[in-house]
């Protein structure tokens, strides 16, 4: 009689011969019956989950691969990275939007590196309809993680902030990006931007405590968001909290962008309780997603 050990070798042999026949509905079913015999062996889901996409199963697949995932972390071992690549690629290919959602946020929640972070934030731009400002935020926080790569990002990020009205943080963003060898200095573009934001940053800062004094005396919030979003451009996070605060309170702007704004600028200044709390208030779409990935962020933040 064979004892369980050989039992599950019986079925891996008849299960890797049939992948070789590629023959992926008898591989499965195979390795089916493996994982009912030790439920705990993730390696063999990941395999299920690799067989299910092959016959187009995609949802399935995704599943599996998260149930091999979850089965790893209860046993004390974190999964590898390379699962949950696998689970976003999957439902980005299969275009499963729930999927993408669930697969981007677990991925970096487990591996928040700075590629995962790049790539999370670029699949959610590009399958998300966003304006310049909520552009602008999703490049803030690929920046808070150092996800912005190469001279691409470095100019989009700088052009936009330029042309909204930004020129400390287009500055900024500049010199970050000639720092990591990203941009040069010597390049057409980079001395455009810095031709046309360096003449006005003194004037800008200096034309802010002022503003703030306007924006707090106003009817409606929209001079308050305006003037906090010039303390955010300058990295003066608390004080763009307060101006965000009073945004809120004033009215007439979009509680969500301001909220997303307010979570990160406490974050930023070191309140993780007042940001968390800020980022939750963001409820409808499509920031209300933007929101969860700020939260991953600052939840990262020691």
């Amino acid at each position: 009689k064979l004892s369980l050990r050989d039992k599950a070798r019986v079925r891996r042999q008849l299960g890797s011969r049939a992948l070789q026949r590629k023959d992926y509905a008898k591989a499965q079913a195979e390795f089916e019956k493996l994982i009912q015999m030790n439920p705990n062996d993730p390696g063999v889901l990941v395999e299920i989950a690799e067989l299910q996409r092959r016959q187009g199963q995609n949802q399935k697949a995704i599943a599996t691969l998260q149930q091999g995932i979850a089965t790893q972390e209860k046993a004390g071992t974190k999964a590898d990275e390379g699962w949950y690549r696998r689970a976003l690629a999957i439902a980005y290919d299969s275009k499963l939007p729930a999927e993408v959602t669930s697969t981007s946020q677990a991925l970096v929640k487990a591996y928040p590196n700075a590629t995962n972070w790049r790539d999370v934030l670029v699949i959610y731009r590009d399958t998300t309809r966003f304006d310049d400002q909520g552009n602008l935020d999703i490049l803030r926080l690929m920046r808070a993680n150092g996800a912005l790569a190469g001279e691409r990002d470095y100019a989009e990020y700088a052009e936009t902030a330029s042309l909204r009205g930004y020129p400390g943080e287009a500055k900024a963003v500049i010199e970050e990006g000639i720092a990591k060898g990203a941009l040069k200095q010597t390049t057409p573009f980079v001395k455009e931007v810095l031709a046309a934001v360096n003449p006005k940053i003194a004037g800008d800062k200096a034309s802010l405590p002022g503003l703030e004094k306007e924006a707090k005396a106003a009817a409606n919030g929209r001079a308050a968001l305006g003037t906090a979003d010039a303390y955010l451009g300058y990295g003066q996070y608390a004080k763009a909290a307060e101006l965000y605060k009073v945004a809120l309170a004033k009215g007439s702007v979009d509680a969500a962008t301001v909220n997303t704004r307010l979570g990160f600028a406490l974050g930023k200044s070191g309140d993780k309780a007042g940001g968390e709390a800020a980022l939750q208030a963001v409820t409808t779409p499509p920031r209300d997603q933007l929101a969860k990935y700020y939260l991953i962020w600052l939840n990262n933040q020691p």
